[in-house]
C-alpha cells in the first residue's frame, strides 16, 4: 500500500499520524479537562475520515469510500462542540450542539447505511449528499467562527494566542474539506485535503503543547509517548489492511483489535501521568494541611505546656497549687480551644455549618490581615460602617474567604510578574458591604482573568487548573455559600477577576456593636 502513495496521499498519511497522536494525548488528559475529550473526539473523527479517504484513493474500494462519507459529517458537529467548549459557551448554546449532532448524525447514518443498502450507497455517493453536507457545514462553522471571534475580542494575550491557533487550524480544515467536496462535484479546483489535514493537525499540536490548550503544561515525555503511539496505530492499520484486504470480516475484526490496543495504550499513558500528578497533589495537600493544623494547634499547646510546667515547679518546691484555680481554668479553656480546632477541621470536610450571630467584616478582616504579607501583592480592605449581623459559621466562612483571597493573590501576583505587565499591576481589593437584606463579600484582583471555558466549570467539584493547591478549591467555596443559603457570582476578563458572595443577614437583626479594641 505504501508503494502506491503519491504526494497527496503521503501528506494525508502524515496527517493521520498527527491526528492519532493528538487523539491519544487528549485521551490521556480527558480526566483533567473537558476540552481534551472533545478535541480527542474531533481528532478521532478526522483520523477516520482521512484514513478512509486514503484507503479509497489507493484501492478504489467502495467500502472505504462509504467510511469516508459516513464519518465526514460528524467532524463538523464535533468541531462546533469543541469551539463552544473552548469559548465556555457550551451550556449556553447546548441546543445548538444537540441540533448539530442530530442533523450531521442523521446524514452520517444515512451514508453509513450504504454498507448494507444499495439505495443508501447511491445516496451517499450522489451530489445530493455532498450538497446537503455543504449546506449544513457552512452555517454551522460560520456560527462557530463568529462566536470564536467575539470571544477573542474580549480575551487576554495568552487566550488570544490559543484562540487564533485554534481558529487557524479549523479554517485550514474547513478549506480542505470544501476542496474535497469540490472534487466530489467534479469542479476544477485543486485537491487540498491532505495538506490541509496535516497543517491543521500541526496547529492543534502546537496549541496543545506550546499554548496550553488543555489548560495545563504538558511534558515532553507525554507528547513523545503520544506521537509514538499514534504512529504505531497508523502503522498497525496499514499492516492490517495489507494482510487482510481480501477479507472484509477479518479486516473489521483486526481493525477493531488495533483500535482496542491503542485505547489501552492511551489509558496506560493517562494512568501513569495521572498517578504521578495525583501523588504530587496529595503530598502538597497533606503538607499544607499539616502546616495549617500545626499553626492552629501550636499556640494552645504551648500555653498548656507552660501552665503544666509552672504547676510542676510549684508542686516540686512544696508550694500548694490550691490557689491556682484561675490557671486551671485557663488550661481548661485551652483544651476547649483544641477541641474547637479539631471540630473545625471535621466540619471543613463535611461543610456542616454551626450557625451563630457573627460580624462578617471581622471574619473577613482577620483573613485579610493574615494574608496581607503573603507575597508582594497589595491587599486592600474596605468595609461599610454599621453592618447588620450575619448568621453564619465563622470557621467555614473564614475558610471560604481565605480561599477567595488566596486565589486572588496568586492571580494578581502572576500578572504582576508577567513579562511586559504594567508596573501598577498586582493588587487585590476586598470589600464587605450591605446589599439590601444581604451582606456582600467582594474579592477583586487585577490579574490576567480566567479563560471562558474555566469560568464555565470553576465551581465544579474537583475541578482545578493548578498543579498545587489547598485541595479545597472554589467548589468548596460554593458548597459553603450553598450551606448558608447564599449566592456566589463571578466576573472575569482581561482586567481581572471579581468574586461576589451574598450571605443573608440575621433575621430582624440590626447592626452589631462595634468591636472593642
Amino acid at each position: 500500500m505504501l508503494s502506491d502513495l503519491g504526494l497527496s496521499e503521503w501528506l494525508t498519511l502524515c496527517a493521520c499520524v498527527g491526528q492519532a497522536a493528538l487523539a491519544v494525548l487528549c485521551l490521556s488528559r480527558a480526566a483533567q479537562s473537558a476540552l481534551a475529550l472533545r478535541l480527542g473526539a474531533l481528532c478521532a473523527v478526522m483520523f477516520g475520515w482521512n484514513f478512509g479517504f486514503l484507503a479509497y484513493r489507493v484501492t478504489g474500494a467502495a467500502t472505504w469510500h462509504l467510511l469516508d462519507l459516513a464519518v465526514a459529517p460528524l467532524s463538523t458537529a464535533v468541531a462546533l462542540d469543541f469551539v463552544l467548549a473552548f469559548i465556555g459557551e457550551r451550556r449556553r448554546f447546548r441546543w445548538v450542539c444537540r441540533a448539530s449532532y442530530l442533523a450531521f448524525g442523521a446524514l452520517g447514518l444515512a451514508c453509513g447505511a450504504g454498507f448494507v443498502l444499495p439505495e443508501a450507497q447511491a445516496f451517499a455517493e450522489s451530489p445530493l449528499s455532498t450538497a446537503l453536507q455543504v449546506a449544513l457545514e457552512v452555517p454551522a462553522m460560520a456560527f462557530a467562527f463568529a462566536r470564536l471571534a467575539l470571544h477573542l475580542r474580549r480575551s487576554g494575550r495568552d487566550e488570544r494566542r490559543r484562540g487564533y491557533t485554534v481558529a487557524a487550524a479549523l479554517a485550514v480544515a474547513v478549506v480542505g474539506s470544501l476542496s474535497e467536496f469540490a472534487q466530489e462535484a467534479e469542479l476544477a479546483l485543486p485537491r487540498l485535503g491532505g495538506v490541509a489535514s496535516l497543517v491543521a493537525a500541526g496547529l492543534m499540536v502546537l496549541a496543545a503543547l506550546r499554548f496550553e490548550l488543555l489548560e495545563q503544561r504538558l511534558g515532553l515525555g507525554l507528547g513523545l509517548g503520544s506521537l509514538a503511539l499514534g504512529a504505531l496505530a497508523v502503522l498497525g492499520y496499514v499492516i492490517v489492511y495489507r494482510a487482510l484486504a481480501a477479507s472484509t470480516g477479518a479486516l473489521v475484526v483486526a481493525t477493531s483489535a488495533v483500535t482496542a490496543v491503542v485505547l489501552l495504550g492511551a489509558r496506560a499513558l493517562s494512568s501513569l501521568h495521572a498517578h504521578s500528578r495525583a501523588e504530587r497533589e496529595r503530598l502538597v495537600f497533606l503538607g499544607r494541611l499539616a502546616a495549617q493544623m500545626a499553626h492552629d494547634l501550636k499556640n494552645p499547646l504551648a500555653a498548656l505546656r507552660a501552665m503544666v510546667q509552672y504547676l510542676e515547679i510549684e508542686r516540686a518546691e512544696g508550694r500548694s497549687i490550691d490557689a491556682e484555680l484561675p490557671r486551671l481554668a485557663l488550661m481548661r479553656g485551652q483544651i476547649d480551644r483544641l477541641t474547637a480546632v479539631i471540630d473545625k477541621y471535621r466540619r471543613l470536610g463535611r461543610v456542616e455549618p454551626v450557625l451563630s450571630e457573627v460580624r462578617l467584616e471581622d471574619v473577613v478582616r482577620d483573613v485579610v490581615e493574615t494574608s496581607r504579607y503573603d507575597g508582594d501583592v497589595a491587599l486592600d480592605f474596605e468595609c461599610e460602617p454599621d453592618l447588620p449581623a450575619c448568621r453564619a459559621d465563622p470557621d467555614l466562612v473564614a475558610a471560604a474567604a481565605e480561599n477567595l483571597v488566596r486565589n486572588a493573590l496568586e492571580a494578581a501576583g502572576a500578572e504582576k510578574h508577567r513579562e511586559g505587565a504594567a508596573p501598577d499591576r498586582g493588587r487585590v481589593h476586598v470589600r464587605v458591604a450591605q446589599d439590601g437584606a444581604r451582606l456582600l463579600l467582594e474579592v477583586k484582583d487585577d490579574g490576567g482573568g480566567m479563560p471562558a471555558r474555566v469560568r464555565e466549570r470553576v465551581f465544579d467539584d474537583f475541578f482545578t487548573t493548578k498543579a498545587q493547591g489547598s485541595g479545597l478549591g472554589l467548589g468548596f467555596v460554593r458548597r459553603v455559600v450553598d450551606a448558608h443559603r447564599g449566592e456566589i457570582a463571578l466576573e472575569s476578563g482581561e482586567g481581572g477577576t471579581t468574586f461576589r458572595v451574598w450571605l443573608p443577614a440575621a433575621s430582624g437583626a440590626g447592626a452589631l456593636p462595634a468591636a472593642q479594641s
